[in-house]
């Protein structure tokens, strides 16, 4: 039986974040290292970022369903940020 992911998550959003978390990264940086590197574009393979991809939304659908777990256990049918905060270390861990 072959099902549908609930969702999926678009790769070039994935790039888009991986390119803007590099760029982040190399301005923090930019103080004690070089220009050239903050200048070169982010290489990464198809396969490479579909995979990422797919861990991502692995990870949101994960989240969602421990917290509304954690919503339904005191009683509540709407999940709030304190339901995402109890559930997110132990997400965390295993992921």
């Amino acid at each position: 039986m072959d099902t549908e992911p609930i969702f999926q998550l678009n790769p070039n959003l994935i790039l888009m974040l991986l390119q803007d978390a590099r760029s982040d990264q190399n301005q923090a940086g930019s103080s004690s290292s070089s220009s050239s590197s903050s200048s070169s574009k982010l290489r990464i393979s198809r396969t490479a970022l579909a995979a990422t991809a797919e861990l991502c939304r692995l990870f949101i659908v994960s989240a969602r369903a421990r917290a509304e777990a954690e919503a339904h256990s005191e009683g509540l049918e709407t999940i709030a940020p304190e339901h995402v905060e109890a559930i997110m270390a132990e997400l965390m861990a295993d992921f």
